[in-house]
């Protein structure tokens, strides 16, 4: 028993030591991973800060607009995350717009770059400048819609700019009540190293970013089983050089500037499966009070992807909202 206990320490030893070592031999490009060539269709990019921004658009299919929708996916999302939610919303007579927040899906993934939540909100303001820019008669204000960690960016966009927003959707959202930076200044260093972008890069290549491991998340994220639609749309985004590193130097980003949702002004409607183990439904009550003027949508059975999972009641929640 001794001798089989002293061999399972020495391979843990060894394998630990492998995978710190690796990395510092193993061929990653550190220069500026591009965003693949037009994944969708209807993609375009964009350069806003210097990085190449993947995004796609969709008219009103209604000879009238009754408003214009801007998507923003969580944590390892990519715009594939709304893909069953923009049909109804154009049929409804909504122009929507989704995108890519940096290092995920089809956007470019540049290095040192900052991915706090604070620089996340202004980098979509000035995509929204943008598009501001291409449609200069259309003075509509714009509608937020943010899944997980997108709904901590679009409160942050609705914090930075209150008197330009609509209303909101928050949709199992990781907010923050207040940005602050909890790691300390030589952490962020640390996490912002070339070794600890390998190293992520590395992991996410031979250990996370496959179907079994995206499957196993997607159950974990739906509270059902995923489709193979939903497993390789995941994965592909994922699959881009550039995003486990990426992720990596989200831990060493530092807040531009402070925000408070209670700044925020809009309407918002904060839509949340019971079932979600990620973000727990005794969230949205907090947000709630801490908002101006706020409603909960609680979606029966649903875990932190209602907008998938059970995308029918969550299409409706949203309509009636937005007809109010």
């Amino acid at each position: 028993m001794k001798k089989i206990v002293t061999q399972m320490i020495l391979g843990l030893v060894f394998f630990l030591l492998f995978i710190l070592i690796l990395p510092i031999f193993y061929p990653i490009n550190l220069m500026a991973q591009k965003a693949s060539a037009k994944p969708f269709p209807e993609s375009q990019f964009v350069d806003i800060e210097g990085i190449n921004i993947h995004f796609r658009s969709w008219k009103s299919q209604k000879s009238t607009t009754k408003g214009r929708i801007l998507m923003v996916h969580g944590f390892c999302g990519s715009t594939f995350s709304w893909r069953k939610n923009i049909p109804f919303l154009t049929q409804n007579s909504y122009e929507t717009v989704a995108v890519d927040l940096p290092p995920f899906g089809y956007s470019e993934k540049k290095r040192k770059v900052n991915h706090s939540i604070s620089a996340q909100a202004r980098l979509l303001w000035q995509f929204l400048d943008y598009q501001n820019a291409l449609a200069p008669n259309d003075s509509s204000k714009w509608i937020l819609m943010g899944h997980s960690m997108g709904g901590g960016v679009i409160a942050a966009m609705a914090a930075m700019r209150p008197t330009e927003i609509k209303s909101l959707v928050f949709v199992d959202a990781a907010i923050m009540t207040s940005n602050k930076n909890s790691l300390s200044g030589l952490s962020r260093w640390f996490f912002g190293t070339n070794y600890m972008y390998k190293l992520g890069e590395f992991a996410g290549r031979y250990f996370f970013f496959n179907e079994k491991k995206i499957h196993k998340l997607l159950i974990s994220a739906y509270g059902c089983e995923p489709d193979n639609e939903a497993v390789k749309g995941y994965l592909s985004g994922m699959n881009q050089g550039g995003t486990a590193g990426g992720i990596m130097e989200m831990s060493a980003s530092k807040e531009l500037y402070d925000f408070n949702i209670a700044q925020i002004t809009a309407p918002a409607l904060l839509i949340w499966g019971d079932k979600d183990t990620w973000v727990p439904l005794k969230n949205a009550d907090v947000f709630k009070n801490r908002l101006k003027s706020a409603e909960v949508s609680v979606v029966k059975g649903a875990a932190h992807c209602a907008m998938e999972t059970h995308s029918d009641t969550f299409n409706d929640l949203v309509l009636r909202f937005l007809e109010k």
